[in-house]
């Protein structure tokens, strides 16, 4: 199978934004903050590309690993290598910010 090309400048942390604002935690509906919002841009944007591409790609566009792994040409552990580590990369970032736990629970149910 040949490597497909992927262009990665179209996703900008404004899309981020949008999702996440409608996020939703529980069936009520929570809205982020826009402090938090602000929290998770900074985080994304300072994960290794990799990294942030997969998560990207997979809680963003809702993409399956696989599909993740034939775009970027490598195999479904190396995305689920690359997606536990930006899990873990996120986790450790939110576990060192100065967050109220309820703000740190709704971003990190998004991220799970």
């Amino acid at each position: 199978m040949k490597r497909k090309e992927v262009r990665w400048d179209y996703l900008t942390l404004e899309d981020v934004h949008d999702d996440l604002f409608h996020c939703s935690v529980t069936p009520e509906t929570t809205i982020v903050s826009k402090e938090e919002i602000s929290l998770i841009h900074s985080i994304i944007k300072s994960l290794p590309e990799k990294r942030r591409n997969v998560l990207m790609l997979i809680k963003y566009h809702g993409l399956k690993n696989k599909e993740v792994a034939e775009i970027l040409g490598v195999s479904v552990k190396t995305v689920d290598n690359h997606l536990a580590a930006a899990i873990r990369d996120v986790l450790e970032a939110l576990q060192k910010q100065d967050i109220d736990s309820g703000s740190r629970m709704r971003l990190i149910s998004w991220l799970l």
